[in-house]
C-alpha cells in the first residue's frame, strides 16, 4: 500500500494497493470512523489497467476524488485476462536484463514507472467517472488539490520533460510551474496554499542525463 492521502475533514483515507482481487495497482478507501478491523477496503477505481495517486476534493460530503489511470485506453476485446491489462513495469521487462544501464538502475535504485497512457480523472464516491481532467499524450499523474480546493498540481511530460503543472479543479487554465531538466513530482501544498514541496532529480553530468532519459 502506498500513495495515501486523507480527506480534508480527516474522516477517510484513500490509497493505492495491489492484491485485493486485482493484479494491478488500484485505488481503495477506508472510513476512519469505523474500526479498520471491521471493514473491508472499498475499491473506487475501475479494476482495469493501472491507477495511481488518489486525492480527495474539498467538499462537505467528500463526494469526489481524483486519480490517474490508463483504463480508458484499453480495448478489452484484446484481453482474456484482466491481469494482463496492468501496465508493464520497466524493471520486470525481460529486455531490462539485456540492457546494462537499465539492469544497474533497477538493481540499485528506487524506480517509478512513467506510464504514457496515464491521465487524471475525477470520480464520485462510488468510483463512477465524472470527468476526464487531462487528455494530453503522455504521462499525467501525481495530482493533488490545494487547501482551498480550487487548484490541482500534477506531474506531466507534455512539455517533453517531467515537470509540475497546475490547472483549475475543472481541468481548465493549464500552467507550467517547473522548467529544469529532471523529474519533478510528488508535489504537496503548504497549509496556506502559497507554496509547494516536491521531489526532484537534477541530472548534471552526461552519464546522469543519459541514465535519467532511459
Amino acid at each position: 500500500m502506498f500513495g495515501e492521502s486523507f480527506s480534508f475533514d480527516d474522516s477517510k483515507v484513500t490509497l493505492q494497493a495491489t492484491g485485493y482481487g486485482t493484479e494491478c495497482d488500484q485505488i481503495y478507501e477506508l472510513d476512519l470512523n469505523i474500526d479498520p478491523r471491521k471493514q473491508i477496503m472499498r475499491r473506487t477505481s475501475t479494476g482495469l489497467g493501472g491507477t495511481t495517486c488518489s486525492f480527495f476534493f474539498k467538499e462537505n460530503e467528500n463526494d469526489h476524488r481524483l486519480f490517474a489511470g490508463n483504463f480508458w485506453t484499453l480495448n478489452m476485446s484484446s484481453f482474456n485476462d484482466v491481469a494482463r491489462t496492468c501496465p508493464q513495469k520497466k524493471c520486470q521487462n525481460a529486455s531490462t536484463i539485456m540492457d546494462p544501464v537499465l539492469k544497474k538502475l533497477c538493481n540499485t535504485s528506487y524506480t517509478w514507472d512513467i506510464v504514457p497512457e496515464y491521465d487524471i480523472f475525477k470520480v464520485n464516491k462510488y468510483g463512477n467517472i465524472v470527468q476526464q481532467l487531462t487528455d494530453s499524450p503522455g504521462y499525467d499523474a501525481e495530482a493533488v488539490l490545494s487547501p482551498d480546493g480550487k487548484t490541482i498540481v500534477f506531474t506531466s511530460i507534455r512539455s517533453g520533460d517531467l515537470e509540475l503543472w497546475s490547472m483549475n479543479s475543472d481541468g481548465t487554465n493549464l500552467n507550467q510551474i517547473t522548467y529544469e531538466l529532471g523529474y519533478d513530482g510528488g508535489a504537496f501544498f503548504s497549509p496556506d496554499g502559497k507554496r509547494l514541496v516536491f521531489r526532484a532529480s537534477r541530472p548534471k553530468t552526461p552519464e546522469d542525463v543519459a541514465k535519467y532519459k532511459v
